[in-house]
């Protein structure tokens, strides 16, 4: 397992505190995770074998402070992660990589900050809204259905182990306070719509993009959003796991991570 190291990181003038784990030796890599917290050890850890990942949790999610200062609109929010890049001493151009609400964040930053994305992955990217193909509300659905459409099989180790709160009473408090926490931090920026005007501003995006989609999708499904983002991002490739759903990245972190390491390095 690579070495890891916590650090807290100020931002907006020291208004606004979030900590972010720090894996690996190598270029920068931004990882910029989900609505639903830094769960995908596995899929990291391998990027660590290859790159030093800065993963960041965003201003509302558990552990965070002063979310109340970037809950404006997305240029506050994208604002946060240039001073957080500063603080981190990240002045070059870095690789960024976001899944879910993470990649909701990512595309962002690489259309108001062009010259600090390197190469940008959007794994099961919110951030669209499509009429033809609408999304469900993640914030509205009991946990029996929320699994069932972000997991392809609600059965796998994966899915279980996101699922099952930890037996200890006080363990299973901070649990169920970090995940009503994470998604509450999300639902600021996500809801109602994800569509916060990203299809406007993409023309800014200069980084080569991955659209990395899992085939059973059922947020985001990756037929049409696909075609959406590609339409949008000229100089982007896509891949699509078979079999893996919203979560791919902890349903299929291996297949995952390698598929995000060959686009960084540009085969």
């Amino acid at each position: 397992m690579p070495d890891r190291e916590e650090r807290r990181v100020r931002t907006f003038d020291g208004a606004v505190e979030v900590p972010v784990r720090i894996t690996g030796e190598g270029p920068p890599l931004l990882y910029l995770h989900g609505t639903f917290g830094l769960v995908e050890d596995e899929f990291i850890d391998t990027l660590a074998a290859s790159a030093t990942v800065y993963a960041p949790s965003p201003p509302g999610f558990e552990g965070s402070e002063g979310a109340e200062f970037v809950y404006e609109d997305v240029t506050e929010i994208t604002l946060h992660h240039d001073d957080l890049l500063r603080a981190l001493g990240l002045e070059g151009p870095v690789d960024v990589v976001g899944h879910s609400f993470g990649a909701f964040l990512a595309e962002e930053i690489a259309a108001f900050y062009p010259s600090r994305v390197r190469r940008l992955a959007l794994i099961s990217a919110l951030g669209l809204w499509l009429e033809e193909a609408p999304q469900p509300d993640l914030f509205g659905l009991t946990p029996g259905t929320l699994a069932r459409t972000i997991f392809a099989d609600i059965e796998s180790p994966a899915a279980r182990r996101m699922f099952t709160p930890p037996a200890d009473r006080e363990e299973a408090r901070l649990w169920n306070r970090a995940r009503r926490r994470g998604l509450i931090g999300a639902a600021k920026y996500l809801w109602p719509l994800p569509d916060k005007g990203f299809r406007r501003r993409a023309y800014r995006v200069s980084a080569p993009t991955l659209l990395l989609w899992g085939s059973e999708d059922a947020v985001v499904p990756a037929g049409p959003y696909v075609d959406a983002y590609r339409a949008l991002l000229p100089d982007a490739t896509a891949e699509v796991l078979p079999g893996a759903g919203h979560m791919l990245v902890e349903e299929q972190p291996a297949e995952a991570a390698r598929a995000v390491l060959s686009h960084l390095r540009g085969a």
